[in-house]
C-alpha cells in the first residue's frame, strides 16, 4: 500500500527589528564588494551573485547545529523591515534586495503559502507612521493586527494557522515588544513518486551515537524518475512535488561528505558545475 507521503517542510521567518537588524548589517558589510562588482560583471555573473547572496544566510547562521532556513522568506521580510528603514540603512538594504528578483509564489489552500504580518501595540498605534503600514498592507499584502502585545498568542495563532497548524507556537513571550514583523512561508505537497508505505523501517543512524529511525525507502520502481549525483565530494537527490496552482516545485538534498568545507565554500557556480 502507497503512502500519502508529504513533504512537510515549513519556515517561518520572523522577525524581531533588533534581531535583524543586527543579521542584515552583518551581511551588508561582507558583501559591500561584491555588491558594487555586480554593477560590472555580464548578465550571467549578475545571477549567480544573486544567488551566491542566499548562501551568505546559511554562513551567517551555521553554527553545526541543524536549521531551516529559507532565503525567499528572509528577503520578505528584509523587505518589510527596508519599508520603515532610513538613512543608510535604508540604502544598504535596498542594495541588497535590488540585487533580487521578487519571486511571486502563489497561495494554494493548505498546500503553498506565503504570508506577511505586522503586529503594532495598541499605544503604538498612533506613533507608527501610516505610510509604512500603507507600504507593508499595499505591496506586501501583509495583515495588520493592533493588540496589546501582552501574550504570544495572537502571534501563534497567526502562524499556527498559515503555516497550515504545523508550527504551532512560535513564541513563548512577546513582552516588551512595541512592533512585530512576521513572514511565514509553508510547503505541504505530495511527491509526484510516492514511497511505499512498506519499505519503511527502521534503520541504524550515525550520528554522535547509534540511534534507530525510520528511514524511508524504495523499491525503485521510479529510479528513473528521480534525479541523483555521486561525487567524490557530495551527492545530491532530486524528487519533483506535484503541481499546484500553476506552480511546479522540486526536493533538492545536498549531502557534502564535509560539511564545514561545504557551508565554508559553497557558492552558485561551486552547484551549477
Amino acid at each position: 500500500m502507497e503512502k500519502s507521503s508529504k513533504l512537510e517542510y515549513f519556515i517561518v521567518g520572523f522577525l524581531l527589528l533588533a534581531i535583524v537588524t543586527t543579521g542584515a548589517l552583518w551581511l551588508l558589510r561582507n558583501r559591500d564588494q561584491k555588491i558594487k562588482d555586480l554593477n560590472n560583471n555580464n548578465s550571467s555573473e549578475k545571477e549567480e551573485n544573486k544567488d551566491d547572496l542566499n548562501f551568505d544566510f546559511l554562513k551567517f547562521d551555521y553554527n553545526k547545529n541543524n536549521i531551516v532556513y529559507s532565503p525567499l522568506s528572509i528577503r520578505k521580510g528584509l523587505g518589510l523591515l527596508k519599508e520603515g528603514a532610513m538613512g543608510d540603512t535604508y540604502n544598504q538594504l535596498d542594495a541588497v534586495l535590488n540585487k533580487f528578483d521578487d519571486y511571486n509564489v502563489t497561495n494554494v489552500d493548505k498546500k503553498i503559502g506565503i504570508s506577511n504580518a505586522l503586529f503594532i501595540k495598541n499605544s503604538y498605534k498612533d506613533i507608527v507612521k501610516e505610510e509604512f503600514v500603507n507600504n507593508l498592507t499595499n505591496k506586501y499584502k501583509a495583515d495588520l493586527f493592533y493588540d496589546e502585545l501582552t501574550s504570544p498568542d495572537i502571534v501563534n495563532n497567526y502562524v499556527k494557522e498559515k503555516t497550515f497548524g504545523m508550527i504551532p507556537k512560535l513564541f513563548d513571550s512577546v513582552d516588551g515588544s512595541k512592533l512585530v514583523l512576521v513572514n511565514a512561508l509553508a510547503i505541504d505537497l505530495n511527491w509526484v513518486y510516492k514511497f511505499d508505505e512498506s519499505n519503511t523501517y527502521d534503520r541504524t543512524y550515525y550520528l554522535d551515537k547509534e540511534i534507530n529511525i525510520p528511514f524511508i525507502s524504495d523499491s525503485f520502481k521510479h529510479v528513473d524518475n528521480i534525479k541523483y549525483y555521486n561525487g567524490d565530494d557530495l551527492k545530491i537527490v532530486s524528487m519533483p512535488l506535484e503541481s499546484v496552482g500553476g506552480t511546479n516545485l522540486e526536493y533538492i538534498a545536498i549531502m557534502p561528505n564535509d560539511i564545514d568545507s561545504f557551508v565554508k565554500d559553497v557558492n552558485y557556480s561551486y552547484l551549477k558545475d
